[in-house]
């Protein structure tokens, strides 16, 4: 979320935009693909949840008030002062939402039923980079 976030902040709105910073007509991007077909794969994740982002005009508030959701909703096993915490964001990220869009407005439960999205994307990441590390070690 924090790249779509920093790519939003930057203006940078095209397709073309990668997080590897690459040509994608290039060579050097044909041959990473090729090899780690993941990287381009989570780009066009990302992509599809930046363009979703432009949409809701998020301030900062907001956005910090959902990564702060995303950063004590990930682990299972949660003590309840974390619980706490987060029924707490939850809450003020609601009110804040309602004040500033409306009470009508669905805004605010369109962007959070992202969280689940979010965490299968973060889980994707960490599956491929220790596969990553992995095959490295064998290729050594």
């Amino acid at each position: 979320m924090c790249l779509c976030i920093q790519s939003l902040r930057s203006g940078i709105v095209n397709s073309n935009w990668n997080y590897l910073n690459i040509s994608f007509n290039s060579s050097h991007s044909q041959n990473l693909q090729d090899r780690y077909p993941f990287f381009f794969e989570l780009n066009r994740l990302t992509y599809s949840f930046e363009k979703e982002l432009q949409i809701f005009e998020l301030d900062d508030k907001e956005i910090a008030l959902m990564l702060a959701l995303l950063i004590t909703s990930i682990g299972n096993n949660k003590s309840k002062e974390i619980e706490y915490l987060e029924e707490e964001l939850f809450t003020i990220l609601y009110d804040y939402m309602a004040v500033k869009r409306g009470m009508n407005n669905k805004d605010y439960f369109i962007l959070t039923i992202q969280i689940p999205f979010l965490h299968r994307i973060n889980n994707l990441i960490l599956t491929n980079i220790s596969n990553l590390k992995c095959s490295l070690t064998y290729q050594l």
